[in-house]
């Protein structure tokens, strides 16, 4: 679940949390609520070995905590005027290990571990959250695109925008050699060599 943004007013029922669903077993299963507004979620295209011989996959999450809704039953949702700026609260892109705890002998569901932060937006919140085939983890974070080393987080480069980046893709027939880019109020293509995750 994350925020509620003009879709409707209605109070959540339940808090914001991250799910895992499982196709096999069709149980649903909180896997993290510490984040005041998970958002974005990616994970890394590669496993690494976590140095005991096992592989891991990366989780990556964003908390979009300080982007705050109206959240007003009285109000209809085409009056909400839009989400009020908060700078106390989160703007942080998180990094977790996924380790299957069949590996540890314990439950058969996959945990999250060593949650990390690796990145807090310098300008609005990481909205959208993508990571490409090279591992570099990209996130929207105000008017652009920021392109982010998956281990310590550190800016790589930003694609610049004239309008607040909301969301984005790679796209292209072969390569997906392309990043489409919409927010409010435009929307931007980059043809680049950073290509997109194989599936």
């Amino acid at each position: 679940l994350a925020r509620n943004a003009h879709i409707n007013t209605e109070a959540p029922q339940i808090g914001a949390a991250t799910y895992r669903f499982s196709p096999r077993t069709g149980a649903v299963t909180v896997v993290d609520d510490t984040l005041q507004a998970p958002n974005g979620l990616a994970f890394s295209p590669l496993p690494d070995d976590d140095g005991r011989g096992r592989t891991t996959t990366t989780l990556y999450l964003s908390d979009t905590g300080a982007g705050v809704p109206m959240i007003d039953p009285r109000v209809p949702w085409q009056d909400v005027p839009g989400i009020a700026w908060n700078g106390t609260r989160k703007r942080t892109v998180y990094a977790y290990d996924v380790v299957d705890d069949d590996e540890d002998g314990g439950a058969a569901a996959p945990w999250l571990k060593n949650k990390r932060p690796i990145y807090a937006a310098m300008e609005y919140v990481p909205d959208g959250l993508k990571v490409a085939g090279n591992g570099y983890v990209l996130t929207g974070a105000g008017k652009g695109v920021d392109v982010l080393e998956p281990r310590s987080g550190r800016p790589v480069l930003r694609v610049q925008t004239n309008f607040t980046a909301v969301n984005f893709d790679f796209v292209g027939a072969e390569r997906r050699d392309e990043l489409w880019i919409v927010g409010q109020g435009g929307v931007a293509r980059v043809k680049w060599n950073l290509t997109g995750p194989v599936f």
